[in-house]
């Protein structure tokens, strides 16, 4: 209605002879106004895309230094489980755990499975000694740290 009355105040005083032409008026000046936060989150999403990769790196791995991961070993050791490998983690962690969700989406595509069928067994924050696994397929593990390592299954071969 407001705009309206601009309208009519514009047009010297006197009413629109066309309601078409207020009709168009209106829809201009709204899709002006809708334009401006449309056009502020297409920006905002267009500058993030350009961000330098360390910038995004960084949000990609906060929530894993939020929560005292070791993220610099969990991606280094990313780079040397094939893309379409299979890992588990040893003791198994429960579904509910930040420490599970980061890691599962941190190393994907890779898939997460069972020990049984499992390329790679990582093992976190235990010692392989104390944990069950058949040592007879996989070979002696290494240790990255006093409580992250892990073992490559032994291949047939």
């Amino acid at each position: 209605m407001a705009l309206f009355t601009v309208a009519v105040l514009i047009r010297g005083g006197a009413p629109l002879r066309s309601n078409a032409a207020a009709g168009i008026g209106i829809a201009a000046v709204a899709a002006a106004v809708a334009w401006q936060p449309a056009y502020s989150i297409a920006r905002d999403a267009f500058v993030a895309g350009k961000a330098p990769r360390s910038d995004r790196s960084a949000a990609f791995v906060a929530a894993g230094r939020a929560s005292s991961l070791d993220v610099d070993l969990i991606n280094g050791l990313a780079a040397h489980i094939p893309r379409r490998g299979t890992y588990a983690v040893v003791p198994e962690l429960s579904p509910d755990a930040l420490e599970y969700q980061w890691l599962t989406y941190q190393l994907l595509p890779r898939r997460l499975t069972d020990p049984e069928h499992a390329d790679i067994l990582l093992f976190y924050r235990t010692q392989p000694s104390a944990a069950k696994y058949d040592r007879r397929a996989f070979p002696r593990p290494v240790m990255l740290t006093p409580d992250f390592g892990f073992a490559e299954r032994r291949r047939a071969g």
